[in-house]
């Protein structure tokens, strides 16, 4: 369950991460965790799972017995919708020839974490997959 003042809690995740720049160990998981923790309490990131870099996270959630990065949220994180009723604050997953990566939707576009950036925007529409936070 959200938080009732889960959007100015999600408006400070967002604004924390516009003051760093992302290397290969602040993935986009450690970015999902904050943004569930920040609107529900909750962090559904296991503790082994944290300060690894992206590709051994991505190895450990497979050895976990998740099929992919989809499967580990929906166990994770909560239910998956289709990504046309994504709402601000649900986590969403972009796929591209760089791999997967989580994001948090922030209305039509949906931010996400990279290498070297702040925060880089997507549309939101543009997503493989939207996990219903709280």
């Amino acid at each position: 369950m959200r938080r009732e003042d889960w959007p100015e809690r999600l408006a400070a995740v967002l604004e924390a991460a516009r003051s760093r720049t992302y290397t290969e160990r602040d993935h986009c998981a450690e970015f999902a965790n904050d943004v569930v923790l920040a609107l529900t309490g909750t962090e559904p990131l296991p503790e082994r799972l944290r300060g690894l870099s992206r590709s051994a996270c991505y190895r450990a959630v497979r050895e976990a017995g998740y099929r992919d990065a989809a499967a580990a949220a929906e166990g994770l994180v909560g239910e998956r919708v289709a990504v046309a009723l994504a709402q601000r604050g649900d986590l969403v997953l972009r796929v591209d020839d760089d791999g997967e990566a989580f994001g948090v939707c922030c209305g039509k576009e949906s931010a996400f974490v990279a290498d070297g950036v702040d925060l880089a925007f997507y549309p939101t529409l543009e997503c493989a997959a939207a996990f219903r936070v709280g």
